[in-house]
Formats: structure tokens, C-alpha cells, sequence
């Protein structure tokens, strides 16, 4: 996108189908792939392109990261001791016993090899979709190379 904005609607409609995906199958994308789409227009969001990127220091200090299409703010704290919720220990669920004996063990498993599935067929998508990025970028590099 950097070499070639022409590619800026290629760009939305990967991360559009992207999105789409993950809500049928009702799973939610990664926190660091969240942070480079915008929640309002899904434009992918790169810094100078896309998007400007601020540190800001009013009430804490904190990066804030302006999407250039539609002007959706993202804020992110910048504190030391900071910690995303999906990385602290808390969150992470442990398996009692009184849980694991409700639910038999076949099922169990069939749901284990389901979410796994799933997860599967998702990162395939999104490496098919950053393959297609990427050959179309050559092709758009070598095109304007030789014209």
C-alpha cells in the first residue's frame, strides 16, 4: 500500500471479508490484528498512509492512532505496568474438576477438534489473503517498473 495506494480498495475488501469470516463463525480476531483495522470503515490502518499515529499525554499518557478515511480515534494506554486483559493471568480459564465431570469426555473432545478446525480454516484465509496482497503489489511494482 505503501508502494501503490491504488491498492486501498483490494486492501478494504480483504479486511472486509476477513471480518465477515470471523463473524459468521462467531470468533474474534487476534488484539494485534485489531489494532491495524478500523473498527468504523475497515480500512487497514498503516501509520503515514492510512493513519496518523500521536502520543498524547492529557490524561495518561497514551498513543492515539486517527484513521485518515473516516477520523476514528483509537486510544492506547502507554503505562509500564500496563497489560492487556487477554494477557493477564486472570483471564486465562482454568479446568476444574467439577466442570470437566458434567461435560463427558467425547464431547469434550469433538468440541476441542471443532474450535481447532475453525481456527484452522481462519489462519488459512488470512495467509491466502496476505499471499493475494502480496503478489498483487509485485505485479503493480513490476507493472509501473516496466511502463
Amino acid at each position: 500500500m505503501k508502494q501503490n495506494p491504488m491498492n486501498m480498495p483490494l486492501a478494504h475488501r480483504y479486511t472486509y471479508v476477513m471480518k465477515s469470516v470471523l463473524q459468521k463463525r462467531c470468533l474474534h480476531s487476534h488484539h494485534s490484528m485489531k489494532r491495524f483495522i478500523c473498527k468504523k470503515c475497515w480500512c487497514l490502518l498503516l501509520p503515514g498512509v492510512t493513519a496518523t499515529i500521536r502520543l498524547k499525554s492529557r490524561r495518561q499518557k497514551h498513543l492515539t492512532v486517527t484513521c485518515l478515511q473516516c477520523c476514528t480515534q483509537k486510544r492506547y494506554v502507554n503505562n509500564s505496568g500496563y497489560q492487556l486483559w487477554c494477557d493477564n493471568p486472570v483471564a486465562k480459564l482454568t479446568e476444574s474438576k467439577n466442570t470437566s465431570s458434567q461435560i463427558p469426555a467425547e464431547k469434550q473432545k469433538a468440541q476441542g477438534t471443532e474450535s481447532q478446525k475453525l481456527e484452522k480454516d481462519v489462519k488459512e484465509l488470512i495467509s491466502d489473503v496476505c499471499i493475494s496482497i502480496e503478489q498483487n503489489v509485485e505485479a503493480t511494482s513490476q507493472h509501473t517498473t516496466n511502463s
